[in-house]
């Protein structure tokens, strides 16, 4: 609704805390075409794309933090495996309509203040969103007389969790009214290639442009 002005700055974060303490089967996300940029920071992205459209330049560091690994649950538990690709990547990102953002994604904290959250940071305050996934996610104000977080309440009642089927019925509601997809391939596309620019500039040490584009979806009346 306007209220925090133009946004000139997007911080997110997706720690998806370690994979091993949880998962009987670990291994597959740490192994090349896996890890926390590809596997849980396509979230994110496609969040802040949406809100804040393209992006067009990105920058990468990525390393392995912690080399082995030790499963904790399920029937293999006990045993080791090695980390093949980046645990713990941050990314910084230029949008085509000039913010300035960045992203974090790792399988590396247990715990952090900000698990999976978003900060938009305007010329006349900020907003803070809790989870980039939970559709219950609280949402907060910063104004800038008052310099102080308030809750943004919810203008109907949010559906605890994740609500995983509900772009079948997205799709197939659009499909029969003939209207616009919110969520197209062409954004995914974009996405995958933000994500791989990152993981790109980590290795080679040098800013990456992203050349594909897509139309944002409009706000939700």
């Amino acid at each position: 609704d306007g209220r925090i002005g133009r946004v000139f700055a997007v911080y997110t974060e997706m720690n998806w805390s370690r994979i091993e303490s949880w998962h009987a089967d670990p291994e597959g996300f740490y192994q090349p075409g896996a890890g926390p940029l590809l596997d849980v920071g396509v979230y994110p992205l496609t969040l802040i794309t949406t809100l804040l459209g393209p992006i067009r330049r990105v920058t990468g560091f990525a390393g392995i933090t912690l080399p082995e690994r030790l499963i904790e649950r399920g029937p293999r538990a006990g045993q080791t495996f090695p980390v093949r690709t980046p645990d713990l990547v941050v990314g910084g990102l230029e949008f085509a309509s000039g913010v300035l953002g960045r992203i974090t994604a790792s399988f590396v904290l247990y715990g952090t203040k900000q698990m999976s959250g978003t900060e938009l940071h305007g010329e006349h305050g900020s907003l803070f969103i809790s989870s980039n996934h939970d559709f219950h996610a609280s949402v907060e104000h910063l104004d800038e007389a008052t310099r102080e977080w308030q809750p943004v309440p919810c203008v109907a009642p949010p559906y605890k969790g994740v609500d995983w089927g509900r772009a079948i019925f997205e799709l197939s509601d659009v499909l029969r009214r003939g209207a616009p997809q919110r969520v197209t391939g062409r954004q995914a596309l974009h996405v995958l290639e933000v994500c791989l620019g990152i993981l790109q500039s980590a290795q080679e040490g040098h800013p990456v442009e992203v050349t594909s584009r897509f139309d944002p979806p409009a706000p939700v009346e």
